[in-house]
């Protein structure tokens, strides 16, 4: 086994949570994703620091904030 852990983040534009079949949607069809959740950590609650992508995904890989803070309050 490795001395770190893999990890895979998948993000995506303007996704709902009911469109994705592990998230519990009856109607969505997404079978890879729903078998990658059935052996991974689902990550079902999520607020964002920027309602714009870029910066948003820059906060998400610098754990830091907007403003520069890398603290929560």
């Amino acid at each position: 086994m490795a001395d770190h852990p893999n990890i895979l983040l998948i993000t995506t534009d303007q996704q709902r949570f009911d469109t994705i079949g592990a998230c519990g949607s009856a109607h969505a069809r997404t079978p890879n994703l729903d078998r990658l959740a059935d052996s991974s950590v689902l990550f079902d609650r999520a607020y964002v620091q920027n309602t714009v992508c870029i910066p948003s995904r820059a906060c998400i890989q610098t754990v830091g904030y907007c403003d520069g803070r890398t603290e929560p309050y």
